[in-house]
């Protein structure tokens, strides 16, 4: 029974200085470390482009507005580009064919601009122009083609 009480003992002195170590006071100001991270976080430049997919222009229609729209975020001091080709020609199925040209061949959207439209866009214009002399020398029909956007930011 000798033994099972100094066993009892022991472990209470055990326990007891376990319980007065955690009580001690420790100072934490000699162990502070201090650690920087660098944080980064990239939020990429996107834009949408919207051109009206199809229009049809009236007979003798000298001038018709080309309505190009972009919405997006891009980078600060960044801008959007829209280019397309200066002249063209519109033809029927028998290759006659009607010319014409787009007054305004580039258009540019700052980031100014989409900052402050972003969901809903920027509309710019250009027109598409058949001057009459070309109406007059045109063949009847019914005349298609096809006018290519092409946005860049720079």
């Amino acid at each position: 029974m000798r033994k099972n009480r100094t066993k009892k003992v022991g472990m209470s002195l055990a326990a007891l200085a376990l319980v007065s170590a955690m009580a001690l006071p420790v100072s934490a100001a000699e162990n502070m470390q201090k650690g920087d991270m660098n944080i980064q976080a990239t939020v990429k430049s996107d834009y949408t482009l919207t051109v009206p997919s199809t229009m049809d222009i009236p007979f003798e229609q000298e001038s018709t507005k080309l309505e190009i729209t972009v919405s997006g975020n891009i980078e600060k001091g960044k801008t959007i580009s829209v280019t397309t080709d200066e002249k063209g020609v519109l033809k029927t199925e028998t290759d006659s064919e009607l010319p014409y040209t787009i007054e305004s061949t580039e258009l540019r959207w700052t980031d100014t601009e989409l900052d402050n439209n972003r969901e809903k866009g920027v509309v710019k214009t250009t027109n598409f122009i058949i001057s009459q002399e070309n109406w007059k020398a045109a063949k009847a029909g019914t005349y298609k083609g096809t006018v290519t956007f092409t946005a860049d930011m720079q």
